[in-house]
C-alpha cells in the first residue's frame, strides 16, 4: 500500500520546556497534534504582545500596497508570488524592522488619496454640470433676478421643447427672451428671460412640462471660464495624487518584502499560541499528544531527548476502532497523481490507495482524449515553465507535463501533429492507425481499454477481501466476475478468429465453446455458490442474482462510458483540421485578408491605451489605408492567416486540455473507483511553518 503507517504519539515533559518544544515541533513540521485539553492552559508566548492586532495592521498594509503594485500577469494571479530570503535575512527583519512606522505613513497616504478622490468626485460632478453652458455669454452672476426681470437657465425634452415655447410666448404675450444654449440626444438646455409680473404664469407653465431648473452661485465669470478653472483645478489634483501614487510605490519598494516577513513570523507565532489550547497538564507537567509518520518516530525522539532533558516520548499504534489520519506516500512518478486522488477523497486508513492503479490509466486517457503530438509538445514547454515559475503547489503541472508526455505519444502513434493531413514520411512510418480514417478501430480501443481498468478494479477488489479472510465475498463475490470477464474475452477471441480467419492454437468453436462454459460457471458460482455459502440459503441465492443482473447492466454502462476517449480524441483532430482550413481560406481570399489584418491591428491599438480619441481616429484611418494594401499585397496573407492559427490552436489546446483533465478525472471517479474504493479518510496534516509570503532559504 501507499498509505504510510502511521502512529500515536505523546510528549510529556516539564512546562518549563512548553516554549522550546512548540517551536521545535513547528519547526520539523512531523507531528500532527491533536486536542486532549483537560483545563485552559496559560499562554507562554510572547504575552506582551497583541498579536491579532498586529496581524490586523500588517494585513491592512499589504492591501493598501496593492493599489501601487503592478498588474499581475496570468500565471501570477493563480499563484501567489513569495520572496526568498536567507534565515539570517529573515531574523534581522524580526528584530529590527519596525512596521509601526510604515502603519502610519500608509494611513496618512490613503487620507489624502482619498480626499483627493472626493475632490476629483465634486470636480467631474461640477463640470458635467456646467459643459452644457459653455455658449453661454453672460456672467454667473447675471443668471439672477432683477428689479424688473428674471433670468433662469434649465434643461426640458426635446421631444416638448416646441410645445413649451408656445404656451410661454401665449402666457406672456411674446413678452420674454427665449435661447437655446446646448443640445444632446434627449435634453435642450435653454435660457429664459421674462418679466417678473409673467413669474407666476411661466412657472405654472415650466412645471406642467417638467422644467429642470440650474441655479449657480453669484460668480463673476462665464461657464466658460468656470469649465477652465475646474480644470485647472483637476490638473492640480492629478498632479497631487501622481506624487502620492510615486510615494506609496516608493514606500511599497523599501517596505513590501519586511511587511510580509514579519506578517509570516507573527502569523507562525500565533499558530504557536493557538496550540496550546489542545495540551493537557497537571500542577508541573504538560502532555502534547498526536500522530507521527512510523519513519520519522526514531529522528523525532532522538532529537527530543538530546534537546531537552526530562523528557518522555511515548509512541504506539493506532487500535482498530480509531480514525487514523492518512499520509500518502508513492514514488516520485507516481507521486503527481495523488492530486487525482485527493480531488476525490481520502481512502481509509486500513483500506487501497488508489493512486499508483489510476496513474497508468490516467495517463494513458490523458493522451488519447488530445491525441496531438504537437499540442502535446506545448503543453509540456508550458508545464516545464510552471514547474519553473512556481515554488509551490507544482503537483498540477507535473501532472500536466506527464499528460504533455502522454499526449505526444498517443498523437505520434495516430498522426496527429497541430491537424495537418500530409506529415512527413519518417513521421508517418511509426503511426498505428488515423483515428479519422479508421474511427471504429479507436472506439474499439477505447471499449477495450475500458473493459481492463474495470477487470482490473475488480481484481483489486478481490485481493482486499482476501487480504480480511472475507473468502466468500472474494472467491464467489468477485471471483465469480472475473470468471464471467474471462469468458467475454474468450467470446470476443472467436469473433476475431471467424472474421480474421487465421490459424491459432485454438478454433474459433473451441473459443466460444470456452467462453459460453466460463460465462455459464461464473454465473452459477456468483448465484448458487454463492447462496450456498450463505446463512440463508434462499435467500443468498436470490440476492446473489439480483447482484449478477445488476452487476451486467451496471459493467455495460461503464465499458460504454469509455468511448468518450474515441469522441474528445476525434474532436481535438477535426477542429485542428478546421483551423488549419480556415487559416488557408483567410490566405486565399482578399475579402477575409483584409478583414482579419484590420481586426488584428484594431486589436493591437486598443491593447496599447496610450492613444487619444483623436489620435484613434487617424489610426483607424490609416487601418483602412493599411488594411487596403495589404489586400493586394501578398503578407497580408500571412498575416491573416497567422492570426487564425495564433489564435485558434492555442484556443483548442486549452479547451480540449480542460475536456480531456476532466474526463479522465471522471472516468477514474465514476466508472474505476466505486469498485474498490473506500473514502471518508482524513489528510495528515503535520503541526509546521506555514509562510504565505515568503520561503525561508
Amino acid at each position: 500500500m501507499a498509505i504510510t503507517s502511521i502512529q500515536k504519539i505523546d510528549i510529556i515533559t516539564h512546562k518549563e520546556h512548553r516554549k522550546g518544544i512548540v517551536k521545535y515541533l513547528q519547526d520539523r513540521g512531523l507531528v500532527q497534534i491533536t486536542d486532549v485539553k483537560e483545563e485552559k492552559v496559560p499562554l507562554l508566548f510572547e504575552e506582551e504582545r497583541d498579536i491579532e492586532k498586529e496581524l490586523g495592521n500588517l494585513t491592512y498594509i499589504l492591501k493598501f500596497f496593492s493599489r501601487f503594485e503592478e498588474k499581475k500577469g496570468m500565471l501570477e494571479s493563480f499563484v501567489k508570488p513569495k520572496f526568498l530570503l536567507s534565515r539570517k535575512e529573515f531574523e534581522k527583519i524580526i528584530k529590527e524592522f519596525d512596521y509601526q512606522e510604515v502603519y502610519e505613513k500608509c494611513q496618512r497616504l490613503e487620507r489624502r488619496l482619498n480626499r483627493l478622490r472626493h475632490t476629483f468626485r465634486k470636480l467631474h460632478s461640477w463640470k458635467e454640470e456646467v459643459l452644457p453652458w459653455l455658449d453661454l455669454e453672460m456672467l454667473l452672476s447675471d443668471v439672477h433676478p432683477t428689479l424688473k426681470t428674471e433670468v433662469v437657465l434649465g434643461a426640458i425634452s426635446f421631444q416638448v421643447i416646441e410645445d413649451l415655447l408656445k404656451d410661454l410666448k401665449k402666457a406672456t404675450e411674446e413678452r420674454l427672451f427665449f435661447k437655446i444654449i446646448s443640445e444632446s440626444k434627449i435634453k435642450r438646455y435653454i435660457l429664459l428671460i421674462y418679466l417678473k409680473e409673467d413669474s407666476q404664469k411661466i412657472s405654472e407653465t415650466l412645471k406642467r412640462y417638467n422644467f429642470e431648473q440650474v441655479l449657480y452661485p453669484h460668480l463673476d465669470i462665464t461657464p466658460l471660464q468656470l469649465n477652465s478653472f475646474i480644470d485647472g483645478r483637476l490638473e492640480k489634483a492629478g498632479r497631487e495624487r501622481g506624487e502620492l501614487i510615486a510615494k506609496g510605490k516608493v514606500l511599497l519598494e523599501r517596505s513590501k518584502v519586511k511587511v510580509v516577513a514579519l506578517y509570516d513570523y507573527l502569523a507562525n507565532l500565533k499558530a504557536q499560541r493557538d496550540i496550546q489550547s489542545s495540551f493537557s497538564q497537571t500542577y508541573g507537567t504538560f502532555r502534547i499528544s498526536g500522530w507521527i509518520r512510523k519513519e520519522d518516530v526514531r529522528k523525532l525522539k532522538e532529537e527530543l531527548e538530546k534537546r531537552f532533558k526530562e523528557i518522555e516520548v511515548i509512541t504506539k499504534d493506532p487500535s482498530p476502532k480509531e480514525k487514523v489520519p492518512i499520509a500518502l506516500e508513492n514514488r516520485r512518478a507516481i507521486k503527481p497523481f495523488e492530486m487525482v486522488t485527493r480531488l476525490y477523497g481520502y481512502p481509509q486508513y486500513r483500506a487501497v490507495d488508489p493512486t499508483p492503479f489510476l496513474a497508468p490509466f490516467f495517463f494513458l486517457f490523458f493522451g488519447l482524449c488530445l491525441t496531438d503530438a504537437g499540442y502535446g509538445i506545448i503543453l509540456s514547454i508550458l508545464s516545464l515553465i510552471g514547474l519553473w515559475k512556481v515554488k509551490e503547489g507544482r503537483r498540477l503541472f507535473q501532472l500536466l507535463f506527464l499528460g504533455g508526455l502522454a499526449t505526444i505519444i498517443c498523437g505520434a502513434l495516430t498522426g496527429g501533429w497541430f491537424g495537418i493531413e500530409r506529415i512527413p514520411h519518417f513521421l508517418e512510418r511509426i503511426v498505428l492507425f488515423a483515428p479519422l480514417k479508421d474511427p471504429m478501430i479507436f472506439f474499439i480501443l477505447a471499449l477495450a481499454l475500458g473493459f481492463g481498468q474495470i477487470v482490473f478494479g475488480v481484481i483489486i477488489k478481490m485481493g482486499k477481501e482476501l487480504s480480511r479472510h472475507q473468502f466468500r465475498e472474494g472467491l464467489l463475490g468477485e471471483g465469480s466476475w472475473i470468471v464471467i470477464f474471462s469468458g467475454i474475452l474468450f467470446l470476443i477471441l472467436s469473433l476475431i478468429l471467424k472474421n480474421q480467419q487465421i490459424t491459432a492454437i485454438m478454433g474459433e468453436e473451441q473459443a466460444k465453446r470456452i467462453g459460453l462454459w466460463l460465462l455459464a460457471f461464473g454465473a452459477f458460482s456468483r448465484v448458487v455458490l454463492y447462496g450456498l455459502f450463505s446463512k440463508r440459503k434462499i435467500v443468498g441465492m436470490g440476492l446473489g442474482l439480483i447482484l449478477l443482473l445488476d452487476g451486467a447492466k451496471n459493467f455495460l454502462g461503464n465499458v460504454l462510458s469509455y468511448s468518450r476517449l474515441m469522441a474528445l480524441g476525434l474532436v481535438t483532430g477535426v477542429i485542428a483540421m478546421v483551423i488549419n482550413i480556415m487559416a488557408q481560406v483567410a490566405f486565399e481570399t482578399p475579402v477575409i485578408r483584409y478583414a482579419m489584418i484590420t481586426i488584428v491591428l484594431l486589436v493591437a491599438i486598443v491593447v496599447v491605451k496610450k492613444f487619444s480619441k483623436a489620435k484613434y481616429i487617424i489610426a483607424v484611418a490609416l487601418l483602412v489605408i493599411i488594411g487596403a494594401v495589404f489586400k493586394k499585397i501578398p503578407i497580408g496573407g500571412y498575416v491573416a492567416m497567422l492570426a487564425i492559427l495564433l489564435v485558434g490552436h492555442p484556443f483548442n489546446l486549452a479547451i480540449n486540455t480542460l475536456s480531456g483533465f476532466i474526463h479522465t478525472m471522471r472516468l477514474q471517479f465514476v466508472e474505476f473507483f466505486p469498485y474498490f474504493f473506500e473514502g471518508g479518510g482524513r489528510p495528515f496534516q503535520p503541526f509546521k511553518r506555514k509562510e504565505e509570503y515568503t520561503i525561508i532559504k
